[in-house]
């Protein structure tokens, strides 16, 4: 059951800067997500990256916590780090 719609924009770096309407539930959950129609470009059109953009939000393969390789490059081996640590790692780049 949607209680609310929020408005949201997308997070992508296109030049239209597309903007969403997201419904969402009593345990605050966004359940659906559509164009905007009164957006002045997209006129409530949402592209292709986007279009299932709930389904990678919700993924049980998503990544919640930085990780770093500890296997040779395409070994698929990885260890779980600290957020600080991912950002001094990032940092010395």
């Amino acid at each position: 059951m949607v209680t609310r719609v929020v408005r949201g924009f997308c997070p992508l770096d296109c030049p239209d800067t597309c903007a969403w309407q997201i419904d969402v539930d009593a345990e605050g959950r966004a359940v659906a997500l559509r164009g905007d129609r009164e957006h002045p470009f997209t006129a409530g059109a949402l592209c292709g990256k986007v279009n299932r953009y709930l389904d990678a939000v919700y993924s049980p393969d998503r990544l919640l916590h930085p990780l770093r390789r500890v296997g040779r490059k395409g070994e698929g081996r990885f260890e779980q780090i600290t957020w600080e640590e991912a950002l001094r790692l990032t940092a010395e780049c």
